[in-house]
């Protein structure tokens, strides 16, 4: 409860999405409900890989319209025609597109009319105002990432054991810390605004947090970590 008014009915600020596709799911497993299992595999993986960079990130369900500016896309088997051209348009308008597997590089190469070697991956790929990356590996995605652009979030110790969530609540920002270790010491965190932030406090305890501001992005030393906490941001 003491967390509920900063939490119930957020809007995501997430700046990068992760495709889930019904339509290779329905295909490759032939059932509507139900625990699909190793079928969630590719999303499921990429999804991991992408939190541990703590980047906040959301997953896109295929008929949900797309406005994060970098989109990673699994390997699924089947993402659908009409949805890779939907794509492929909004990265020539400037989308950021990380692609995995040898099956997307091949549809998005065709589509690019470009060639989207597997082998060569962490290679960028400017096309009109969009760039798109491949990478194959858990490990890779960390710097297929990086090469689409500077991070939203970031946290000096690249190894703690955070999820990182960043949310709107009204006027208000709210970076959420999810520790899945036991003890976490304090972060130093950079964190990517429109504009500087009035005051920053550690919630629910109300404490406040300094900080300093310097080319679009607000620095700060977070308190301990528990299991959950937010630095909401006025």
């Amino acid at each position: 409860r003491e967390r509920q008014s900063l939490c119930h009915k957020s809007q995501s600020l997430s700046d990068v999405a992760i495709l889930f596709s019904r339509t290779s799911l329905y295909r490759k497993s032939n059932q509507l409900f139900g625990d699909w299992g190793k079928n969630l595999t590719p999303c499921t993986a990429l999804l991991d890989a992408v939190l541990a960079c703590h980047r906040s990130v959301d997953v896109m369900p295929d008929w949900a319209p797309l406005k994060w500016p970098l989109l990673v896309i699994p390997e699924w088997e089947e993402i659908g025609d009409a949805l890779a051209q939907e794509i492929a348009s909004q990265v020539r308008g400037g989308l950021k597109l990380l692609l995995t597997g040898p099956i997307n590089a091949k549809k998005f190469g065709r589509l690019f009319g470009q060639k989207l070697d597997p082998s060569q991956e962490l290679t960028p790929h400017e096309l009109g105002k969009g760039r798109v990356v491949l990478a194959s590996t858990s490990i890779a995605v960390r710097q297929g990432l990086f090469e689409l652009g500077p991070a939203q979030i970031s946290i000096k110790d690249t190894s703690a054991p955070l999820e990182l969530v960043l949310r709107k609540q009204g006027e208000q920002t709210v970076l959420h810390f999810l520790n899945r270790g036991s003890s976490l010491p304090g972060q130093q965190v950079k964190l990517s605004l429109a504009q500087a932030p009035t005051k920053i406090r550690w919630e629910p305890s109300g404490r406040a947090i300094q900080f300093e501001w310097r080319d679009g992005y607000a620095a700060f030393q977070t308190p301990p970590i528990p299991l959950h906490a937010m630095a909401v941001i006025d």
